[in-house]
């Protein structure tokens, strides 16, 4: 049964999601935990320190072996670049669970969460829809015939500078909407976005989605340090980047998939 203050949901508040490129000890103590954990379930005697071994890719020192070897593993841990202890979590977890994790990177304010076993930046719409995160829709669209794939990279690109540390806010919003434009350059063969969109979307109630996906252009153009070179600083703020790179991504996404299924034109 859950304690008296999670059934009731009181306690102390969690911190802002904002921590990245940290680890913080109650995470390491986590995968410390993990860690034991996969020991008591397998055969060989302390195996623990020879699996952290090989995840780090470091020489087992033949000299520590028993009860020291369980010492070593909460050194080794606790001694970790904060990136490394994500990447054992996630060969730890082997493709599954971590919510003993987010629960974890919750209270500590990390901004990262598991989905699937894997580590990603945490996204608060993502967390709500229960998927990795909104802004890879693009990315994970089916292109059997690889005609966008240069505008799938690029959409990566965004993603990239999106998640950087630092991020390029700026960037992230330029190739995001870049790759927006390839897409439908690529569909419609109009050389201009405006052009293109209306070839594809010509009439009828799609005129207001086909005007939001311009708007998405319109706006990165105007952005300093987006589409054109910084005139004066961009005000942009992370929320706000997210945001575009998300629908540009959900642009591309829906954009791929009507003409993969040859919904496009849409009249």
């Amino acid at each position: 049964m859950s304690s008296f203050s999670k059934r009731l949901g009181v306690g102390q508040k969690s911190p802002s999601r904002t921590n990245r490129e940290v680890a913080p000890e109650e995470v390491r103590a986590e995968l410390i935990q993990l860690l034991w954990d996969r020991q008591e379930r397998s055969e060989g005697e302390f195996q623990a320190y020879r699996d952290l071994c090989r995840m780090l890719r470091k020489v087992p020192d033949s000299s520590i072996w028993g009860e020291n070897e369980l010492r070593e593993v909460d050194s080794l841990v606790n001694q970790m670049a904060w990136n490394q202890v994500y990447d054992v979590i996630e060969e730890v977890l082997d493709g599954s669970g971590g919510s003993r994790f987010n629960e974890v990177f919750a209270r500590t304010g990390v901004a990262y969460e598991v989905m699937d076993g894997t580590v990603y930046p945490w996204e608060p719409v993502a967390d709500e829809l229960e998927v990795s995160s909104v802004a890879y829709d693009a990315l994970a669209t089916s292109d059997p015939t690889g005609r966008f794939k240069s505008a799938m990279a690029q959409y990566a690109k965004a993603v990239a500078f999106l998640d950087g540390r630092p991020p390029d806010l700026e960037k992230a919003v330029s190739e995001a909407v870049n790759a927006i434009e390839a897409v439908v350059r690529i569909i419609s063969g109009e050389r201009s976005i405006n052009a293109g969109l209306q070839r594809l979307m010509p009439s009828g109630e799609r005129k207001c989605l086909r005007d939001s996906i311009n708007q998405l252009f319109n706006y990165a153009s105007a952005v300093p340090g987006a589409r054109h070179g910084a005139h004066a600083p961009s005000g942009l703020i992370d929320a706000e980047a997210r945001y575009v790179v998300r629908v540009a991504g959900s642009a591309i996404a829906f954009l791929i998939t009507a003409d993969t299924d040859g919904g496009l034109p849409l009249r």
